[in-house]
């Protein structure tokens, strides 16, 4: 399946302008670089506010920004890769509104399906979530405050700063090659090599920081519990941990807080916020948070398996079966994992073969399991066994619009 492709344009726009990146690999000189950034942001003049319907002054750098985000905006608004669901568009937007108050007018919200952890929020008001936040985070809670997070990179204008700073920093050319590529003009320079040089696509950890305090502020007004935001970076760490992966904070980390910092900063932070206030609400709005997942939740899921990081893929499922909300389909796409990496010294097909089993026993699973069940039991050369798995399959979707092929499968899975 195709994911992201028409995304990938916007992304770099989003990602130089108003990303927060979550992990890569870095070298020696990219740190260097990003040090060089941050060195640069720490003499630079705060810029005021953006206050509710604010545009630019015309003659100003910051509406030449704006014009660039404008023109990846409308390519955003056309892309194969939204998710245009009404509902959930409507959910999502519906928490950025009560975040940002007066602001909420000046602020359009795309959900793009991309299976990552992230949001980007664009100096003129563009916000883009992620479809893989929407699958990591285990309650609306936990989603305000990424998206309160955003919400303070724009308030406090973070992206005017960076584009100046990388200006400033980088020189005339990077400045005018970012500029063309965003209205997709051909670079002199590719702009995502100069991206991948750490620092660019990221904010600096003053930015980030502030960006936290503002984000929590804005959940703890609107009423949610404000402990739930550390437990998004315990969220996020856990899953590079189970997977092997923490050596790839290093470029996240040469711009940003350290996970664990941040998330003893977070917590810090709430527990003052609890102390101060006897009318702050509590609200983790859980089941409201699966209740608008739900109709897409199986998809999400199926997007991360096709990812192929299968080690991390199986780390974020055990995850989220241990919250206990419908694991049956969490088994079986466990067992799809298995399935597609088919490691024989990991033993992949008898653990495939154990998920499906644990899904079929508690229910709730997309009836696919069976396909594929069928399908690794020809793979294990159990003909028979594959046969009746096909069956079960198309008595369970009759008007599969693979059934042909099944059909196909059984005669010679049967013997007959």
């Amino acid at each position: 399946m195709r994911i992201a492709r028409n995304f990938s344009g916007l992304l770099i726009c989003c990602l130089v302008l108003a990303g927060c990146k979550t992990g890569e690999l870095v070298t020696d000189s990219q740190t260097a670089l990003a040090d060089k950034s941050e060195s640069t942001a720490s003499q630079r003049t705060t810029t005021p506010d953006i206050a509710a319907g604010q545009r630019p002054d015309p003659s100003s750098d910051e509406a030449g920004l704006w014009l660039m985000v404008d023109r990846s905006e409308a390519r955003t608004k056309t892309s194969g890769d939204r998710i245009r669901d009404p509902a959930l568009n409507a959910y999502v937007r519906q928490i950025v509104c009560d975040l940002a108050g007066p602001h909420c007018g000046d602020i359009r919200v795309y959900i793009a399906r991309v299976p990552h952890f992230n949001a980007t929020m664009s100096p003129n008001g563009m916000m883009v979530v992620w479809s893989g936040l929407l699958l990591r985070v285990r309650n609306e809670a936990q989603l305000a405050t990424v998206l309160g997070h955003e919400i303070g990179h724009y308030l406090r204008r973070h992206g005017v700063e960076r584009f100046r700073r990388i200006r400033d920093t980088y020189g005339f050319l990077a400045f005018m090659s970012m500029g063309m590529a965003m209205v997709g003009i051909p670079l002199i320079t590719d702009i995502a090599a100069i991206a991948a040089q750490g620092g660019l696509s990221s904010y600096n950890r003053s930015d980030e920081t502030e960006a936290d305090a503002i984000g929590l502020t804005k959940i703890s007004e609107a009423g949610y519990h404000p402990g739930e935001a550390a437990l998004v970076w315990d969220n996020v760490i856990k899953e590079h941990e189970v997977s092997g992966e923490e050596k790839q904070f290093s470029l996240f980390l040469s711009s940003h807080p350290r996970p664990e910092d941040r998330r003893e900063e977070l917590t810090n932070r709430a527990e003052n916020i609890l102390r101060d206030t006897t009318t702050v609400k509590l609200d983790r709005h859980t089941e409201r948070y699966r209740a608008a997942i739900a109709p897409w939740r199986q998809r999400l899921l199926r997007d991360e398996v096709r990812r192929h990081q299968y080690k991390r893929s199986i780390g974020l499922i055990d995850m989220l079966i241990e919250d206990g909300f419908r694991v049956g389909e969490l088994h079986y796409f466990k067992g799809e994992v298995h399935r597609l990496r088919d490691d024989t010294k990991l033993d992949d097909r008898a653990a495939a073969l154990r998920e499906y089993d644990k899904a079929a026993e508690i229910g709730g699973y997309p009836p696919e399991l069976h396909k594929s069940r069928g399908l690794l039991k020809l793979r294990m050369n159990d003909r028979p066994g594959a046969a009746a798995s096909f069956r079960q399959y198309l008595d369970r979707r009759p008007d599969a619009p693979d059934r042909n092929y099944i059909l196909s499968l059984i005669k010679p899975a049967s013997g007959s």
